[in-house]
């Protein structure tokens, strides 16, 4: 019952939309008295709905209707009945509430209702409003670009009726909105294509966009920040021209304000992604940048307005903090920011950025007894603590040791199991892993390996190789 379609969608209700939903289900379905009675069982366990046994279908059956289930096929199928009927009330619950809030898509929806029946002078007055308020929004979001094409259209439709009125600036303003939605829409998708093929290890042509860019460009910056911003990043990413960051950052910085916190966060995820391609292939000048842009993320405490963080990023913060020197910044934060880890890997990811901090103090034996209890869990956080892990130990044993040797082997033998696609970041542990052997086994020359390290790419932890090749005989 736990993960059936009503308790899924009841989990996202509030405290004050239940009792609402208790209120509309007596006044709406008073002779349902089995399916109140489930509902009335299942509000005792909200919001949380996660008591396994309680909400165990046999065991909430039983409670309910003093019966055991099993009993007959009857009493089964009287529950699921019970609980699907729950589901549809609760749809047609959340959607009334939507039309009665005055939402943009409940006008809509009733616009629709009058354009149906044929009710038009209502409809024209609607629509007109609709699109005047549209019309003076910020454009923010993805989404209001869509307000404006839709509220248009409805418009439209009222200017299509009335073939006498020459209103000519109107329908130019349809096709004016109908061209921003597609083109802001159409270069977001760019950039997460181009995104998606820059995190895999292989060579590729970006698609182009001539039109999209051309169309774009007839369109202030000033007047539309998101847009501007998208066809940025999508230039950053396909062409992969670093020098088009600083740029970037200044103008997301500059227009913070005017862009809905979601889009600020997809931008940000694009941004990370670039910087960090760019320090696997070797360019560190990116470090600092990456600092200055987590440093600024975490100012506008962003990772808590997005829904959290995940366990890599906040690895990466850490780890980026290290890299350019501010262990301090990387302690604050740590303390100040792990409440917007999810739960069930706070305790992890925490464990895994102390870490860090300990080898950049040089505290390795502490990276051991950090990491010693961590349980691993998506591929890019496993590469950032195994990689940890055989950096300590070429620290503590040196060269010659079959400690090293033999974790580079467990090593190579977890991202030969992966199934995932042939990512760059597995490419880049793949390599540090054969340069550290190279190191380890003491075999090849000083300036055989800094030849190695300056010629391989991607590579993870580039200067640190550097650092342990110089130090070789």
């Amino acid at each position: 019952m736990k993960k059936s379609k009503f308790i899924t969608l009841l989990r996202t209700l509030d405290k004050q939309e239940l009792p609402k939903f208790h209120k509309y289900l007596r006044q709406n379905h008073p002779n349902e008295g089995a399916a109140l009675a489930v509902f009335e069982y299942v509000q005792k366990y909200c919001p949380e709905l996660k008591d396994e046994k309680k909400l165990a279908i046999g065991y909430a059956y039983q409670k309910i209707f003093k019966k055991d289930m099993e009993e007959s096929k009857a009493n089964r199928l009287n529950m699921l009945n019970a609980l699907s009927d729950l589901h549809i009330w609760l749809k047609q619950f959340l959607l009334l509430e939507k039309v009665k809030s005055g939402s943009f898509e409940g006008r809509t929806f009733w616009m629709s209702i009058l354009k149906e029946r044929g009710l038009m002078p209502e409809y024209s007055r609607k629509a007109a409003l609709l699109q005047e308020e549209v019309e003076k929004m910020p454009k923010a979001s993805i989404p209001d670009y869509m307000k404006g094409m839709v509220a248009n259209y409805y418009f439209y439709y009222h200017l299509t009726q009335d073939k006498q009125k020459e209103d000519i600036a109107a329908l130019m303003d349809c096709a004016r909105d109908l061209d921003l939605f597609y083109a802001v829409s159409r270069l977001k998708i760019a950039c997460e294509v181009a995104n998606r093929r820059q995190l895999k290890v292989q060579s590729h042509e970006m698609e182009p966009l001539p039109a999209i860019m051309a169309l774009s460009k007839t369109y202030p910056a000033f007047e539309h920040p998101l847009l501007a911003l998208y066809m940025r990043v999508y230039e950053l990413i396909s062409s992969q021209n670093g020098a088009l960051y600083p740029e970037i950052e200044a103008m997301l910085k500059a227009n913070i304000a005017l862009i809905h916190p979601e889009e600020v966060h997809v931008v940000l995820g694009y941004l990370h992604n670039f910087l960090a391609h760019s320090m696997r292939r070797g360019d560190n000048a990116y470090l600092a940048m990456t600092h200055s842009l987590n440093k600024f993320t975490v100012e506008q405490n962003i990772l808590s307005e997005s829904g959290g963080i995940s366990a890599n990023h906040f690895a990466n913060i850490v780890s980026v903090a290290c890299g350019v020197g501010e262990v301090a910044w990387a302690n604050s934060f740590i303390a100040n920011s792990q409440a917007s880890l999810p739960g069930d890997l706070r305790k992890d990811a925490v464990g895994l950025a102390e870490a860090i901090v300990h080898f950049e103090k040089k505290e390795f034996d502490e990276v051991l007894v950090e990491l010693r209890e961590i349980t691993y869990h998506d591929l890019l956080f496993n590469i950032r603590a195994r990689s940890l892990l055989l950096r300590s130990y070429y620290e503590l044993f040196g060269q010659k040791t079959s400690v090293v040797l033999d974790y580079c082997v467990a090593f190579e033998t977890y991202l030969k199991r992966q199934r995932a696609p042939k990512r760059e970041a597995v490419e880049a542990a793949r390599n540090f892993i054969g340069i550290v052997k190279k190191l380890a086994a003491g075999k090849i020359g000083k300036d055989a390996i800094l030849d190695c390290i300056q010629h391989t790419g991607p590579l993870y932890h580039k200067d640190w190789l550097l650092e342990k090749a110089s130090l070789l005989p």
